[in-house]
């Protein structure tokens, strides 16, 4: 289970990896600047070529753009299989944040967020990034220069500059299709909002019996984790004004329950008057999403 402190930190990035991870201007300067340093090495012995092409700053060009190329290769292929335009930056955007919860484990300096407003100074970060190995926690530097590569290209992606990769992206519809999900988000808020009225969710508990129906029907949003669900109430939903569940009232109830929606069972339970209770909290909620043509 992650800390909570790294849980804020993958939350803060991936809300705003559209600004932090724009890195497209950085990467055109760099490339200036190694063709310059290429022009230079056809002046050189072969020896001092050898040199060049393991200093600092040539690995950094090469592992940064290879995180491009790299996921440029993925990204076609997605883009080859999808039908929808929406459903293609879905799988990206879902994709990006899988990548950036792997990068936040070690990374914490975020160093490159500084490289935007001073682009000429990748060269002395690129020596204590494979030298002096001072701004990460890992071994492997240039894997996290290619992680960074990869997040930037899909950031590129996802914020309308697909065409200068020779993929077609109709970002027209996927702007149709977030208004709609925002009307859908807004209406599903209001349900749960109303059952919280209502005094339908008596115990913390029953929120997990909430998590759960979501997670065992089609069409509704789905939750790996309890904490991934809170986040999802309070920060899209916005019922942060309300009284919330803590994780763990969450997790104890879903551990205690088996079967699909709508038939459960519990296991700390054989009053069955409780749990029809407990059922009735997923059936008010699937009801009124049916009801409101969500599902």
């Amino acid at each position: 289970m992650l800390s909570p402190g790294l849980t804020r930190r993958i939350d803060y990035i991936q809300k705003q990896a559209d600004e932090l991870f724009m890195l497209d201007d950085f990467l055109a300067h760099i490339r200036m600047d190694y063709v310059a340093m290429l022009a230079d090495a056809t002046v050189k012995t072969d020896i001092g070529y050898c040199q060049l092409m393991q200093e600092s700053r040539v690995r950094f060009v090469h592992d940064f753009m290879a995180g491009y190329q790299e996921s440029l290769s993925e990204v076609q292929l997605i883009h080859r299989t999808c039908v929808e335009g929406h459903s293609f930056l879905e799988q990206l955007h879902q994709w990006r944040n899988l990548l950036i919860e792997e990068y936040a484990r070690y990374d914490l300096t975020d160093w490159w967020s500084d490289l935007k407003g001073h682009q000429e100074a990748w060269a002395s970060l690129a020596v204590r990034l494979y030298e002096a190995k001072s701004l990460v926690g890992c071994e492997e530097p240039g894997q996290l220069v290619q992680l960074v590569g990869n997040i930037a290209f899909l950031t590129s992606i996802l914020t309308g500059h697909a065409e200068k990769f020779g993929i077609g992206v109709d970002y027209d519809e996927r702007r149709s299709y977030e208004a709609d999900k925002q009307d859908a988000t807004g209406i599903l808020g209001s349900i749960i909002r109303k059952l919280y009225d209502e005094d339908v969710l008596k115990k913390m508990g029953d929120w997990g019996l909430l998590m759960t129906a979501m997670n065992q029907t089609d069409g509704l949003p789905c939750f790996d984790t309890p904490s991934s669900f809170i986040t999802y109430l309070t920060d899209t939903l916005r019922l942060d004004d309300i009284e919330l569940p803590s994780e763990s009232s969450v997790s104890k109830m879903v551990r205690k329950m088996r079967g699909m929606f709508p038939d459960w069972t519990f296991t700390d339970t054989k009053d069955a008057t409780e749990a029809n209770r407990r059922i009735n909290v997923g059936k008010r909620l699937v009801s009124a999403a049916r009801s409101a043509r969500l599902i």
